[in-house]
């Protein structure tokens, strides 16, 4: 039959025994293996079960801690999980017992990680325009624009089926990046005014009501993705210009 549709007449059941299944067996640091068991009881008749295994299975054994030279045999391989060298692979050469115990390994050290993410931002040297531009080459509005490359939500179900170029204050590499405040980085430290700042005092953008609203640049590559976007969909694009 199939496994799992079968099941065994057991005839009347009078006494019931609660017991912990056995789930596996967990290795230790040291080598040596304990019984893992579940956490909650489950009943089995009683005269189904056996006190001892008549053919014992050598897996589910108990075993004491191991010496090092049984754990690590001479020309083993190893990975070391700890110190500057972890995640390297090396070659046992030797065990010392002692206080405390060693091994001694011959490890390929692998150089270093070079910082490639750092390496690909330096490398993108993409152009940026204003949304002001952007929407003048796709002839789009900027409500719209913000909407296909940000988050466009509709009901039912609410589905986001905008780009997610710009999120907030998170932008994509490559294609958005956040515009720069206009004279950033001009003039003297010296020359940018009072350096004093009172405590409690109120800031700038609290004084004109918050926080002005994050203006976006877009490259060549958004512009393109938009305008395939809107190919590709014009009805949802006809559909936000109505409504933007």
């Amino acid at each position: 039959g199939v496994p799992g549709t079968g099941g065994v007449d057991v005839g009347p059941i009078q006494i019931r025994l609660r017991v912990v299944v056995l789930q596996g067996m967990a290795r230790h640091a040291d080598g040596s293996t304990t019984k893992v068991f579940g956490r909650e009881e489950t009943e089995v008749p009683l005269h189904l079960c056996l006190w001892t295994a008549p053919a014992p299975d050598p897996r589910f054994e108990e075993r004491g801690p191991e010496t090092l030279a049984t754990r690590f045999p001479d020309g083993s391989h190893v990975v070391l999980t700890k110190g500057k060298h972890r995640g390297c692979t090396g070659v046992v050469q030797k065990t010392a017992a002692g206080a405390p115990a060693t091994v001694h390994a011959k490890v390929t050290v692998l150089p270093a990680e070079p910082p490639w993410g750092l390496a690909v931002a330096r490398a993108v040297q993409e152009q940026y325009m204003s949304g002001a531009d952007a929407c003048g080459v796709l002839r789009m509005h900027p409500a719209v624009l913000a909407a296909a490359a940000g988050s466009m939500n509709f009901r039912p179900g609410r589905w986001d089926l905008g780009l997610n170029l710009v999120d907030g204050s998170y932008c994509v590499l490559g294609y958005t990046r956040r515009a720069r405040p206009r004279g950033e980085g001009a003039g003297a430290a010296w020359e940018a005014g009072d350096t004093l700042r009172i405590v409690g005092g109120v800031e700038d953008g609290d004084a004109c009501g918050g926080t002005a609203p994050v203006e976006w640049e877009y490259s060549a590559a958004a512009v393109r993705l938009v305008a395939a976007y809107r190919k590709k969909f014009p009805v949802l694009f006809q559909a936000v210009t109505r409504n933007p």
